[in-house]
């Protein structure tokens, strides 16, 4: 569960519902959201790539602006293009996850 893993931080969404039934809406898709990323995180560790996915995690749910991205690039010794090609991958895993996790058309 996502509890087993510190290292990654409940995501929160900013919520402008007033409804409790649209709060709980909302709750239940960052629940949904951290746990697809807690699968991936796992994943990406299980294959011996743990460091990439700790560049790549701030863009998954966000564009890495230019600078951002060619840092995190350099850090993990690829170049953007490379580096684009694995945010673009780790995003349609994360979307896939959150699916399964989720259970409904997202």
């Amino acid at each position: 569960t996502s509890s087993d893993n510190a290292s990654i931080p409940r995501i929160q969404l900013v919520c402008s519902k007033k409804t409790p039934s649209e709060q709980a809406e909302w709750q239940e898709i960052a629940a949904a959201a951290t746990e697809a990323q807690v699968r991936l995180q796992r994943k990406y560790e299980s294959n011996g790539k743990g460091v990439l996915f700790e560049a790549i995690k701030g863009g998954l749910l966000e564009r890495f602006e230019k600078r951002q991205a060619t840092e995190m690039a350099k850090r993990v010794s690829m170049d953007g293009g490379q580096f684009r090609v694995a945010v673009h991958r780790a995003r349609r895993d994360f979307q896939d996850l959150f699916r399964q996790v989720y259970g409904r058309a997202a």
